[in-house]
């Protein structure tokens, strides 16, 4: 029989009892962490995309009640200064040309500007390039110009020295003006201004075609580039077309030019004050 000492045997069992919980702990400890680690970090991410998609939600919303308060911002404000002036450049903004109750246009061949024996410019535009839209741009005294792309031959050309065009408004107005506009003599490819449109009558008509109504005759004068013509029988009823009947230019036999019309007018009926003259 082999005798052990009781000093070895305890100072073995203690490195036994203290190995045994330690091995227990770390086994414990390590468990739980290794199964809730990839849920916590689930859960994380989860609500972060929440908070995102939260986020960019309210960030929308947000921008969509800019918008929609900037246009009815933007209504009330036409609908006041409609109320106010009620003045509208009515070929800016949905006017079209009645093509069947307008003259032909000049003959592509024929329309075209030749200095020695070469070919410069094609006048053969469309009719529609009259009512053609441009920029604002500074006057110089703080004041914007309506400015469309005046380069000679960017105009509607019709044979000859007399012809109409019949141009159907957005909608029915009480009409006021008609402005013409024409190159100046500085730039023109001839070096005049024979081409430019000198008598013309106006018409309003309900619709097109329709029963016409004089409001005016008038003359144009080339060296004024910009001409606005008040009408002489100005009508206490809406119209929704004008057609303007030119009757001569300025000497040219062969074709007339026509580079841009505006008609002004309101939509509702002007106001009269016996007190006030024009």
């Amino acid at each position: 029989m082999t005798f052990v000492p009781r000093g070895n045997q305890q100072s073995r069992n203690p490195c036994r009892v203290t190995e045994e919980p330690t091995a227990g702990r770390n086994d414990g400890s390590l468990l739980p962490a290794h199964v809730n680690t990839p849920a916590v970090s689930l859960t994380h991410s989860v609500l972060g995309y929440v908070s995102w998609f939260t986020c960019l939600a309210c960030f929308l919303r947000t921008q969509a009640q800019q918008v929609l308060f900037n246009t009815c911002r933007f209504k009330l404000l036409c609908q006041k200064l409609m109320g106010k002036a009620g003045v509208l450049i009515l070929c800016a903004f949905g006017a079209t040309i009645d093509f069947e109750h307008t003259s032909a246009t000049y003959n592509r061949d024929k329309a075209r500007s030749n200095w020695n024996w070469i070919r410069l410019w094609n006048y053969a535009q469309p009719p529609d390039v009259i009512l053609e839209a441009g920029a604002a741009g500074d006057t110089g005294k703080g004041r914007g110009v309506f400015r469309p792309n005046m380069t000679p031959g960017n105009c509607w050309a019709f044979e000859g020295d007399h012809g109409q065009v019949t141009i159907r408004l957005a909608q029915k107005v009480y009409l006021s003006n008609l402005t013409v506009q024409h190159i100046p003599k500085t730039i023109s490819l001839s070096g005049s201004l024979d081409t430019a449109p000198k008598d013309f009558v106006i018409y309003g008509m309900e619709s097109s075609p329709g029963e016409e109504v004089f409001l005016g005759a008038f003359q144009f004068q080339p060296e004024n580039t910009i001409q606005m013509f008040p009408l002489q029988n100005q009508q206490l009823r809406a119209f929704g077309a004008v057609k303007v009947k030119i009757s001569s230019n300025w000497g040219n036999p062969h074709f007339t030019c026509l580079y841009r019309v505006r008609v002004h007018g309101s939509v509702a009926l002007p106001t009269q004050n016996p007190a006030v003259q024009e």
